[in-house]
């Protein structure tokens, strides 16, 4: 329904999936965050849908010290946040997914006692690891690549701590480690992007030689 819509600055980028929209503007925008949401608002009308403006929320996100000025957030279409949920990920404004991780423990620790309950009734270990896998272990895999590389080393730490004690106490026979993890899912993403069909395939540079895809270097193993 929305697959036609389109933003009004070249430097805007508009994300769809489903229902869900999200505006993305940069500091150098030459439009404003009121014209663009406008225009979506304008858009939602003459197709006949229905925007819940109450559930619309926007975020200004800067650097870890800069402050937000009062003329930044002046005529503000939505309320402001400091973070929301985008798609499962928990998305704050200074991008340190201290709250994502956060939730994500907490999540994985309620469900260690149901790996309890399972290995007190004499699960088997493989059955209890094949659970463990899909309840703890994709949960924190889980988009991954897209707030891995931001989480500083003590939330790392606690991940993996959270993994060292699924092996202490009986709940599988791996030992999973974050940054293992997560390298893995880079490489597999990756490996998906460079296909031409891929939604993120148009980040990548055009420039190719002999086959393989030049990217500019960003200081990362992958972009």
């Amino acid at each position: 329904m929305i697959s036609d819509l389109k933003h009004i600055s070249l430097k805007t980028s508009l994300i769809k999936y489903a229902d869900d929209l999200t505006l993305v503007l940069p500091d150098d925008s030459d439009t404003s965050v009121k014209h663009e949401f406008d225009n979506v608002i304008s858009f939602a009308k003459v197709n006949k849908l229905i925007i819940n403006e109450t559930k619309s929320n926007g975020m200004i996100v800067t650097k870890l010290r800069c402050k937000i000025q009062d003329d930044d957030v002046s005529g503000f279409p939505v309320e402001l946040v400091n973070k929301f949920k985008l798609l499962g990920v928990t998305v704050d404004k200074k991008l340190s997914f201290v709250d994502h991780v956060t939730d994500v423990l907490t999540t994985c620790s309620q469900r260690m006692y149901l790996l309890k309950l399972f290995r007190d009734q004499g699960m088997p270990l493989k059955c209890l690891h094949t659970i463990y896998v899909s309840l703890i272990v994709n949960k924190v895999t889980y988009c991954i690549s897209a707030w891995g590389g931001f989480i500083k080393e003590f939330y790392i730490g606690k991940i993996n701590s959270l993994f060292r004690k699924a092996v202490k106490y009986g709940y599988t026979d791996t030992l999973y480690d974050f940054h293992g993890l997560l390298l893995h899912h880079d490489e597999k993403l990756y490996s998906k992007i460079i296909f031409d069909n891929h939604c993120l395939n148009h980040l990548l540079s055009s420039s190719r030689h002999n086959g393989a895809t030049h990217l500019r270097d960003r200081g990362g193993a992958f972009l």
